[in-house]
């Protein structure tokens, strides 16, 4: 047999309830609050450090990892890689307008490699440029070398059956401010590519 409630305890019921999650939600609250003040707090002491996962070449499955500095070997490394991703971009060719737009485009590879004045300098007009690709072109990179603050960079260019020797030199600069996490593509030591040449190799006649 049900005991009759009066409206006045029901009321009351209800208040005691409203009391019980009031004081979790001000509980939870008041956590959130002081977590958010020592991230805050935190914030100026957190450092990231970008590791570089090299495989040996006596195995493929021991991984090194090293942490990326300014005084460590493998800056070199990622830069280098930064310096064959450039002339590769740079000068393969697809005729495919779409995906020479995403290659040259704000956004892409080489975008995010150059620094301004050499992007619109090799960029000055994207549809005009991507225009000019009526063939296939294919990068075959030999050498990569580090002369003092320059990059040199012997590659080949392939077209049509045929293969032109060519010599680059790049100066590259690392702005930790122009670091790139994104999905196909990393740059985490900002690297930016300043200054580019390259100029075709004569074959020496016998």
């Amino acid at each position: 047999m049900s005991i009759p409630v009066s409206s006045e305890e029901r009321i009351a019921r209800a208040r005691f309830i409203s009391w019980i999650f009031t004081g979790i939600a001000s509980f939870f609250l008041t956590v959130n609050f002081f977590f958010i003040l020592t991230l805050l707090q935190m914030a100026g002491r957190l450092q990231v450090l970008v590791q570089l996962f090299m495989f040996t070449q006596s195995s493929e499955e021991l991984v090194i990892p090293d942490v990326l500095n300014q005084n460590v070997a493998a800056v070199d490394l990622l830069n280098e890689a930064m310096v064959r991703l450039y002339v590769t971009n740079r000068h393969m060719l697809i005729p495919d307008p779409q995906e020479m737009t995403r290659r040259w485009g704000v956004g892409g590879e080489l975008y995010f490699l150059s620094s301004w004045p050499l992007y619109i300098q090799f960029v000055p007009d994207l549809k005009e440029k991507v225009a000019t690709v009526t063939a296939a072109v294919d990068v075959d990179i030999h050498r990569v070398s580090r002369i003092g603050p320059n990059w040199q960079v012997e590659f080949d260019m392939i077209a049509g059956g045929r293969r032109i020797p060519y010599i680059a030199t790049l100066r590259l600069e690392n702005y930790p401010e122009r670091a790139v996490y994104s999905y196909g593509f990393n740059n985490p030591l900002g690297a930016t590519i300043v200054d580019y040449s390259f100029y075709p190799v004569e074959k020496k006649t016998k």
